[in-house]
């Protein structure tokens, strides 16, 4: 459970990131993928499963 945190908030914040910079897409319409708030939201669940994760050993 651990690795998949650390999997999922390392993908997303690396995506975030190059979203920011301008490498990658980041749509602003509601309903898209690549939405800045479910990149973002997937990165903080990334780091929410890691901490229950390290919570349960």
């Amino acid at each position: 459970m651990i690795r998949i945190g650390i999997t999922l908030f390392t993908v997303a914040g690396m995506y975030l990131l190059g979203g920011v910079v301008g490498v990658l897409p980041l749509a602003t319409e509601p309903l898209a993928w690549n939405n800045l708030r479910m990149v973002a939201g997937a990165a903080i669940l990334g780091c929410l499963v890691a901490a229950v994760g390290y919570g349960n050993e």
